[in-house]
């Protein structure tokens, strides 16, 4: 079984952790740079006025998430033991995870906040308790209106 961990900052150990109990016989580590984080600069730098500076400052961030990320790499598969495939890519994370994720058999992520907060794109629904508490002082409110 190909197992793909999608490594993110915050929530990497809980992934890694899910995947070490897995029975896999090749476990892929991948973390995303998004294309923001390597455009910064050039945003910032079209602003100042003069002569062009030329790409210094992208190439320096390209270089210190390069680096961030190779970091994160190997204290996730430091964690996990064994001897997993490292991979990093820049782009929209989303798209990356998704075409990484056709060559494996299981993709592993974590999310990161509050377990009563909703996953991402769902929209936000109060618990059910909540829910059926608020309706009668909805429909008193309706009558009242009418």
């Amino acid at each position: 079984m190909r197992v793909l961990v999608w490594v993110v900052e915050g929530t990497w150990e809980a992934a890694v952790d899910a995947a070490r109990g897995l029975p896999a016989d090749e476990i892929t580590l991948l973390h995303v740079v998004p294309d923001a984080v390597a455009a910064a600069p050039r945003g910032f730098m079209e602003g100042l006025l003069g002569r062009s500076r030329g790409r210094g400052g992208r190439t320096q961030v390209e270089a210190l998430a390069g680096r961030a990320a190779g970091e994160l790499l190997e204290s996730a598969a430091e964690r996990l033991g064994g001897d997993p495939v490292l991979r990093s890519a820049t782009g929209r994370a989303e798209d990356v995870v998704l075409a990484a994720a056709e060559d494996a058999d299981v993709l592993v992520v974590a999310r990161d906040g509050p377990d009563g907060d909703p996953p991402p794109h769902e929209p936000h629904r109060p618990p059910p308790a909540a829910r059926a508490a608020s309706a009668p002082a909805a429909r008193a409110a309706s009558a009242a209106a009418t």
